[in-house]
């Protein structure tokens, strides 16, 4: 088992959040302090979880140590110049059309490592587990991006001016929570209290001193 947990460690907490989405639910403790997540992990994932998780580890550490030999291979390789920057000159020439074949030299030329590492990173950043991840709001019942959209977890007691989401015409085939009409979905619960996902523009609307429901609502 300290095998398997010191594989998993070798994760972000990001990646060992997205890979548990739907399985088990974690505290905002938890999802903030890597080891009360590991325990956790430990004492409640399945077998398959953990065996997948560990593999994630192992894998990730594998590609961590691929990169950092291909960055000792290029530190290690003779300093040629791999691109030379664009002078006020060379836009100058362009923007007349006048361009010789000093002021393209640079066509085609390989981005230099800073470069392929802030490309590489903001790939990452835009296609990750974690930029991907999604979530239903329960105020309008969308699925939603949990970083682009803003999901928060909010407990339902907590829910500003949650007489906005009491449907004014409610009907015997309405599941409400509290008097509120959210979606089932949404709702978890964690620690005797019952928590809903809200994305970030129904929450901005809950904020607003209104008696009408959100313009998305379901209650509306």
């Amino acid at each position: 088992m300290d095998t398997i947990q010191s594989d998993i460690a070798k994760l972000p907490v990001s990646a060992i959040i997205s890979h548990l989405a739907g399985t088990v639910t974690l505290s905002n403790e938890e999802r903030s302090k890597k080891t009360l997540l590991l325990q956790r992990i430990m004492q409640d994932a399945c077998p398959t979880m953990l065996q997948s998780l560990q593999r994630a580890g192992v894998e990730h550490e594998r590609r961590k140590f691929e990169r950092r030999a291909n960055k000792r291979t290029r530190e290690a390789e003779p300093d040629i110049p791999r691109k030379a920057p664009r002078t006020g000159k060379d836009h100058e020439d362009v923007r007349r059309g006048d361009v010789s074949s000093e002021s393209t030299t640079t066509f085609l030329e390989l981005p230099t490592p800073e470069e392929e590492e802030r490309i590489y990173s903001a790939f990452y950043l835009a296609t990750g587990s974690e930029a991907l991840r999604s979530a239903t709001c329960g105020v309008c019942a969308r699925e939603c991006s949990i970083r682009d959209d803003g999901i928060r977890q909010i407990k339902l007691t907590d829910i500003p001016n949650a007489g906005r989401l009491w449907p004014k015409n409610p009907h015997p085939k309405h599941r409400l929570v509290n008097d509120m009409l959210l979606e089932p979905t949404a709702i978890t619960e964690e620690g005797g209290s019952a928590y809903v996902d809200i994305c970030g523009q129904c929450l901005g609307e809950l904020r607003k001193s209104r008696n009408a429901p959100p313009w998305l609502s379901l209650a509306n």
